[in-house]
């Protein structure tokens, strides 16, 4: 039989260094939220393919999607996703100075929280070494020792530290555990396993230093939003397969569920949410060609979770987001996860766009997201 996660409606806990208590209300799982936060303009112009017609019709569209919604997409140039499609296939080709200069515009530092401080190092890793940034809530540090390791989004070549800084800086300071970020690299100068292989090494060295960090080895979740989301699956699956310490938990934000090919024509969400929102299939299919070059099959495990068991993952939250491409294979991961038995929450994220979680003026939905994550560790971890 497989184990059923609920959550209590009503009561107010709180998760801090006294104890695991958590903050705000306790939610089910038909009520979790979003994750997203304020970030700097040029940071959410990397996904985009704005002011087109969508397959739906205009109304119907206009009603699903939220007030914060329609003022992102209405303030995006319409250029913006053609550029990112032509700078990652001409880095593909071995011209990446367009690519270089997108990174090195949308790598903004935001301002922190004052409650969160961050120290970075240098870790071991097959290749030499990776940059590592932790955010620890100031002297506030989880008296029961959880952390969180984050996998930033980005499409495999793009996104990094800065990208994600603000929101794992929040969920550090709203949850009260260390978050741990690694630098991987990157596509298409280091395409698959370059980026799985800097996240196992990661993971091992968490679990291996947790003393040194101060949180407790099976207490560590794997998080990642977007193509993060995609590594953070296959990190875990790869854990399993080694025998190694497994995360307590896996928390996966409009994650990239399969690499293969989409279908022709493309249906469901690939084609409702291809124009006008903030992934399009053009720029989602350069990205899968930047990660993996072409003759490499992508039905395989340490790439597309969808095509492989997931027997023996940890338990799972997946929040998908409406208005996003990516949907529909969101959907059929969760019901793969409980096909195989692994406990699963899921949650779709009504009329917000695919990269939500790090474009600007979603304050409501992240305080939703942070609650959501919050009850989900609570309830993943031995009482």
């Amino acid at each position: 039989m497989k184990e059923k996660i609920s959550f209590p409606r009503g009561g107010r806990n709180r998760f801090h260094s006294a104890g695991r208590r958590v903050h705000g209300k306790f939610f089910a799982p038909e009520n979790f939220g979003t994750l997203a936060h304020l970030s700097g303009k040029a940071h959410y112009l990397v996904f985009m393919k704005a002011n087109q017609t969508t397959t739906l019709d205009e109304c119907s569209f206009e009603k699903i999607l939220t007030p914060e919604t329609r003022r992102l997409l209405a303030s995006l140039p319409a250029t913006w996703s053609a550029l990112y499609v032509r700078a990652i296939r001409d880095a593909i080709a071995g011209k990446d100075l367009l690519l270089r200069r997108i990174r090195a515009a949308t790598s903004v530092e935001p301002a922190l929280p004052p409650d969160v401080e961050t120290r970075e190092m240098q870790i071991p890793t097959p290749a030499g070494t990776m940059r590592v940034r932790i955010y620890t809530p100031r002297g506030n540090a989880a008296a029961d020792g959880s952390a969180i390791f984050y996998v930033h989004g980005g499409g495999w070549c793009m996104g990094g530290i800065e990208n994600c800084a603000l929101v794992c800086a929040k969920t550090a300071a709203r949850l009260c555990v260390p978050v741990i970020v690694p630098d991987y690299r990157r596509a298409p100068e280091n395409v698959f396993p370059a980026a799985n292989d800097d996240l196992f090494a990661g993971m091992i060295w968490a679990f291996e230093n947790a003393e040194m960090l101060g949180i407790k080895p099976e207490k560590i979740f794997i998080a990642g939003d977007s193509a993060g989301g995609q590594l953070a699956v296959c990190t875990a699956l790869r854990l399993f397969d080694a025998g190694e310490k497994m995360p307590a938990g896996t928390l996966l934000f409009y994650p990239v569920a399969t690499l293969c090919d989409f279908g022709e024509p493309p249906e469901g969400s690939l084609k409702d949410f291809d124009r006008g929102g903030m992934l399009s299939v053009d720029l989602f299919a350069a990205m899968k060609d930047s990660y993996v070059p072409a003759g490499t099959p992508r039905n395989t495990r340490m790439i597309s979770p969808l095509a492989t068991s997931l027997a023996g993952l940890p338990r799972t939250l997946v929040l998908t987001a409406e208005c996003d491409i990516l949907r529909d294979d969101g959907a059929r991961l969760v019901e793969k996860l409980r096909a195989e038995g692994v406990p699963v929450c899921s949650r779709q994220i009504a009329g917000v766009p695919h990269a939500f979680l790090t474009a600007p003026g979603f304050g409501e939905a992240m305080a939703e997201t942070l609650d959501a994550a919050a009850e989900f560790i609570f309830a993943a971890l031995p009482h």
